[in-house]
């Protein structure tokens, strides 16, 4: 069964997600992982620009020749392009040259240029996503029956599959189960996706390995999967939030803050948090990042150094081989984890 986790376009998720595919290599990866990324996100459209023309080429040094969904809309930009046109056909190109195996993706709501410039290079696949937890449920039939038949004629060579995205609307389960009925019978191609992961670590309490809150996520789609049985499942793994803009770091006192590596077990989510970095710094922390990893690795919850890169470098740092310097390295170590045990669940 497929598993198409939603990921943020950074260092962290890029590499957590080749060592994944070393990682399940024994699964055939190519039958059991998809993963649906976002594209960069840039306050500017030089910083954009000068980004991505290197993303090929190092996509597909990451991950060879394995497929992942590209996320074309312009949505997660703090700028517009003034020409939507161009940007869809550089990114395509770009991508095309760099023998990325991708396929595009938009959203049912993006601009109506981005969409038509997608539609004329005629892809062989294409997934169209919708964010129901950004509209009222009163609205979800209108929605989707305003927009399938016209996406469908413009897409009319291209194999269509539907993503339902309610991100964290996970309360009400009847009006999942009604959303994925109302795209479901005349189309089979649906991914549900939805996390109950939590955003931060805030409820973590520092110095401990602590259990967050429950998977929720997986278990409602267990639950739709025997009302749909080719239902395709999709979270976002443990971050929910996009890497800070280079704006954004510098107002950050690192210092201040506290090295988490979240764990996914079978059921629950957990937070192994240190203690404050400043202290770690100074030599007075009660718990460091090795500290920290003896934590997780002394708890019945931990899954063994075999079971992951991510598992294996935890135990590696419990035992003061490798430290953690910044907080890129807990980032990939948590998304690693989490996506090899899905896929295990799965």
């Amino acid at each position: 069964m497929k598993y198409c986790p939603i990921l943020n376009y950074g260092d962290s998720e890029i590499n957590a997600l080749s060592n994944t595919y070393k990682d399940i290599q024994k699964f055939k990866p190519q039958d059991q992982l998809l993963p649906i990324l976002e594209l960069p996100r840039k306050t500017k459209k030089e910083s954009f620009d000068k980004k991505m023309k290197t993303q090929g080429s190092y996509l597909q040094k990451k991950i060879g020749a394995n497929k992942v969904v590209i996320d074309f809309s312009d949505s997660y930009q703090n700028f517009v392009f003034e020409d939507i046109v161009k940007y869809v056909n550089d990114t395509y190109a770009i991508l095309t040259d760099g023998s990325v195996n991708f396929i595009p993706m938009v959203h049912y709501d993006d601009k109506e240029e981005l969409i038509n410039a997608l539609s004329i290079l005629e892809p062989s696949e294409v997934w169209i996503r919708f964010t129901p937890h950004l509209f009222q449920s009163a609205v979800d039939k209108i929605i989707i029956n305003g927009t399938i038949p016209e996406l469908s004629k413009l897409f009319k060579n291209s194999k269509i599959s539907y993503v339902a995205d309610f991100y964290q609307d996970v309360a009400d389960i009847n009006r999942i189960t009604d959303f994925l009925a109302l795209l479901h019978p005349e189309h089979n191609n649906v991914i549900l996706s939805l996390t109950s992961c939590p955003q931060n670590a805030d409820m973590a309490v520092p110095e401990s390995f602590t259990n967050v809150g429950p998977r929720t996520d997986l278990a409602i789609f267990k639950k739709e999967l025997e009302i749909f049985p080719d239902l395709v499942f999709s979270d976002y793994t443990v971050r929910l939030k996009p890497e800070p803009t280079t704006e954004e770091k510098r107002q950050i006192n690192l210092s201040n803050t506290y090295f988490k590596i979240f764990y996914s077990t079978d059921t629950s989510y957990f937070i192994g948090k240190s203690s404050m970095i400043k202290l770690i710094n100074d030599g007075s922390a009660k718990v460091s990042s090795n500290d920290l990893c003896s934590l997780i690795v002394s708890s019945p919850n931990y899954d063994g150094s075999d079971y992951s890169s991510a598992d294996k470098e935890i135990m590696e740092i419990s035992k003061g081989k490798k430290e953690i310097k910044d907080h890129k390295t807990p980032i990939r170590i948590g998304i690693n984890h989490h996506m090899v045990k899905t896929i295990h669940q799965l």
